[in-house]
């Protein structure tokens, strides 16, 4: 039986509600294309050889025998890992779960085959403290580079010394696996060429409109961010540094939120300003 002075939904539940909605709004808006990056990313993969630098596929060469699993399980397998990949984050906390499940990014990264969703649990786990998670995002780090997430990758580095060891032997065993590969040069040229993403016109980032000079003001806010933040901080400089974020890289904004709901902390306070007792425990 419920008491009188319990209400019959936690107030913090309406507060996910709306920021569920919000988020379908935003999805509806983005409009993103169903496997349109498996359609140009992961499906010509099928064909190997050196070609498959000429698709825009920015990832290392030491992928490619794993990504072949990819191509074999088709995009409907690649959206259940995406599901099956938000299983961590109940480790975190409940709401962290909640809020990147509940998240446009990603929805987004899910319906067009990305796989940047893999990343940023990883990136959560991190932040958490964990040490497998921390070393999960520093191998994603150097197989699958981006912008946003040198930051809080050069503070894991920096601020934790038990991961440095295992780094440089990560980019030891990586660097001889793109030289032996032969594919170094083509993904280096690959690489170079993502420039283009930053006057894309699904990008949300800053470089649409002041294309790389958003870099002059980026690279100096996220050292800073770095220098004087947390881990969360660190990855929200990710967000600050990137001159180019497809929607999907802003899950690196919603697991940087606190693990405890900021939703009950902020229910907390109005109860305390009103004089009454909050429901939340």
């Amino acid at each position: 039986m419920i008491a009188r002075d319990q209400p019959l939904v936690r107030p913090e539940m309406w507060v996910l509600v709306a920021y569920g909605l919000l988020n379908l709004a935003i999805l509806l808006a983005l409009s993103p294309a169903p496997n349109a990056d498996w359609a140009t990313a992961w499906w010509p993969l099928e064909g190997w050889g050196r070609e498959v630098y000429d698709h825009p596929w920015r990832y290392s060469p030491v992928l490619l025998p794993v990504m072949s699993l990819v191509v074999v399980g088709g995009p409907l397998l690649l959206g259940a890992a995406h599901l099956v990949a938000l299983i961590p984050l109940a480790r975190i906390g409940e709401w962290t779960s909640w809020a990147v499940a509940f998240s446009a990014f990603f929805w987004v990264d899910l319906m067009v085959g990305n796989v940047f969703t893999f990343v940023a649990v990883a990136a959560a786990l991190a932040i958490s403290g964990s040490r497998t998670g921390s070393i999960l995002f520093l191998a994603l780090t150097l197989v699958m580079p981006r912008p946003v997430q040198l930051p809080l990758a050069l503070w894991l580095l920096w601020r934790r010394a038990d991961l440095r060891g295992v780094f440089a032997l990560l980019f030891a065993m990586h660097a001889a696996g793109v030289v032996a590969s032969g594919y170094a040069a083509d993904w280096i040229e690959s690489l170079v060429g993502s420039s283009w993403l930053i006057d894309a016109g699904f990008s949300l980032g800053p470089g649409r409109l002041v294309g790389p000079w958003w870099l002059v003001v980026g690279i100096p806010a996220a050292s800073w961010m770095v220098w004087r933040g947390s881990a969360r901080v660190a990855a929200m400089a990710g967000i600050v540094l990137s001159p180019f974020l497809l929607p999907q890289y802003l899950l690196m904004g919603i697991i940087a939120l606190p693990a405890r709901s900021w939703a009950q902390r902020w229910l907390r306070f109005v109860g305390r300003e009103r004089g009454g007792t909050p429901n939340t425990p």
